[in-house]
């Protein structure tokens, strides 16, 4: 899944890719909890260089890309 990436630490991102991972797993109720691993990531700082809209958007192209594939 390619989405255009954005000019942000390495951090911000991986902080973003554990949310993504959380919420695709929350919506198909799958357990994930991420609170050890983002605490890592975690600051004020970070969590106001994240997006929102990345997140879903990422979060909605991997749950497409599995329905189609598996025809759910």
């Amino acid at each position: 899944i390619h989405i255009k990436a954005r000019n942000v630490s390495s951090s911000i991102r991986e902080l973003e890719a554990e949310v993504v991972s959380y919420v695709v797993c929350s919506r198909w109720n799958l357990e994930k909890d991420p609170t050890k691993y983002m605490s890592w990531h975690i600051s004020q700082e970070n969590i106001s260089k994240i997006s929102v809209e990345k997140i879903i958007k990422v979060a909605d192209k991997i749950e497409n890309t599995f329905l189609e594939k598996y025809k759910i």
